[in-house]
């Protein structure tokens, strides 16, 4: 065999294997984009620090769920992903700190939230690989327990799932409007306890939770203080 020939099946190989390589990631090259800019860096761009946050930005996200408002500046590209783990590390830290048995349910309710996200994200990436006449789109559909054998099948999977994830958004929409709504109550209760006007628009997440905390404690002792005259 000449060099010539020796050194075009070395190329032909090399692609080869460069072709079940790519075949092997389509569905992580389809579902993943490489960062620009360090976390770190679009962190800055974020309201995400309890002790900075105003706790009046935190109800207006709760309200409209629109994550958007997390950005300092409305105009910032700030991916979705990140908006949605911003978001879910706020409400963490949050009911965790202020009510535990909600901060439970909200957890799980979480939880489903982004396996449907994670399931459309596949989902799409298999539908795109069927549209290009990719086998590997089947299967990962297969592990899902979907059975699809066209295009067709694989694009109304992809549309049952949104419809599910709408329906789960409408109903967390619903929730957050109640948590706004029975926020301005707790402003109106805390202020009350305290005998002082509270400046919501200047007061962060962090002491709005203090707030809260100190109230529980204060009712608690006058719970107390009320039983012990009972039984005298």
């Amino acid at each position: 065999m000449s060099k010539y020939s020796h050194k075009k099946s070395q190329i032909s190989q090399e692609k080869s294997k460069q072709s079940s390589k790519q075949n092997g990631e389509d569905i992580k090259s389809l579902t993943s984009v490489s960062p620009e800019i360090s976390k770190v860096e679009v962190l800055k761009l974020l309201h995400h620090d309890p002790e900075k946050m105003k706790v009046k930005k935190f109800f207006d996200v709760m309200g409209s769920q629109n994550l958007s408002l997390l950005k300092k500046n409305p105009e910032s590209e700030v991916s979705e992903t990140l908006l949605e783990e911003v978001w879910s590390e706020l409400q963490d830290h949050y009911y965790s700190r202020t009510d535990p048995k909600g901060w439970s349910a909200f957890k799980i309710d979480l939880a489903k939230l982004q396996k449907i996200n994670n399931d459309i994200t596949t989902i799409n990436a298999s539908v795109i690989l069927i549209h290009y006449n990719k086998d590997s789109g089947y299967e990962y559909l297969k592990q899902m327990g979907i059975n699809a054998t066209n295009e067709q099948d694989a694009t109304s999977a992809l549309n049952r799932k949104k419809t599910s994830l709408k329906i789960i958004q409408s109903k967390r929409k619903q929730a957050g409007e109640k948590e706004e709504f029975n926020f301005y109550k707790m402003v109106a209760n805390i202020q009350k306890t305290y005998g002082q006007p509270i400046d919501i628009k200047k007061t962060t997440l962090a002491s709005w939770i203090g707030y809260i905390q100190v109230v529980e404690d204060i009712v608690k002792s006058q719970e107390e203080s009320l039983s012990k005259s009972k039984r005298k």
